[in-house]
């Protein structure tokens, strides 16, 4: 499931549990997030640490 899918799931029922397991994909997907951006320079070239991807989300 994606985060969206956690977020609709939470909708339908308004469950706790499903707000609580939208919360903790989207953590987990921050998390992600977070590495993969560490894993490029400051030119935006891979480090070697992980995916490069042709589309930034970064702000700036």
């Amino acid at each position: 499931m994606n985060l969206s899918d956690y977020w609709k799931q939470f909708e339908r029922t308004g469950s706790i549990n499903d707000y609580l397991n939208y919360a903790c994909a989207s953590e987990e997907w921050q998390a992600q997030e977070k590495e993969e951006s560490e894993s490029l320079d400051e030119s935006g070239n891979c480090t070697g640490n992980g995916l490069v991807s042709h589309a930034c989300w970064r702000l700036r």
